[in-house]
């Protein structure tokens, strides 16, 4: 069980990790907004492609923060049921655990055949050419973190780290 605990502590501090980096990636999209906003209103000179990183970026933001909202609880989840039925919750743990990691096991499979492909046919972004494979690259990795939390969220479930604090780069509320 202490290697299981590690494991789960070093989840923990890579997750948060990957979500600080997404806020940033956030406050980047939100200045790149901004920046393209005063130059296409005010100086009539759109910035060319900022539509497109916006875009990519906003699609990493979602995976980066994946497993840390799984991590603190945030997810959407049938809380009227959940919290009335104490004795199943283990139950629940391990049918959300186990069915999420195939779910998402799946969908790194299918986007790490569409990175394969990506990078066989040196496949682009339409505006500014940028090379797409990077992108599903973090996708996977952000992905594969997940599969792995969620196996071990079977045996300890998440949120359940919030009364002995948080082993990531800051403590959770």
């Amino acid at each position: 069980m202490d290697t299981l605990q590690n494991i789960h502590k070093r989840l923990l501090f890579i997750a948060r990790l990957f979500s600080y980096i997404g806020a940033v990636l956030i406050m980047a999209m939100m200045v790149l907004i901004v920046f393209d906003v005063v130059l296409r209103y005010f100086l009539n000179r759109p910035m060319l492609g900022a539509h497109e990183v916006v875009e990519y970026l906003l699609l990493m933001t979602f995976f980066l923060f994946l497993t840390d909202c799984w991590n603190v609880g945030s997810h959407v989840k049938m809380e009227i049921v959940y919290e009335k039925a104490v004795r199943l919750r283990p139950l629940f743990n391990a049918i959300i655990g186990i069915t999420g990691a195939l779910l998402f096991a799946g969908l790194a499979w299918k986007v790490g055949e569409e990175m394969v492909y990506a990078i066989q046919a040196n496949q682009v972004s339409s505006e500014l050419l940028l090379p797409i494979w990077p992108f599903k690259l973090v996708a996977i990795a952000c992905l594969l973190l997940f599969i792995v939390q969620l196996a071990v969220s079977i045996v300890i479930p998440p949120g359940g780290h919030k009364k002995q604090g948080a082993p990531a780069l800051e403590q959770h509320d």
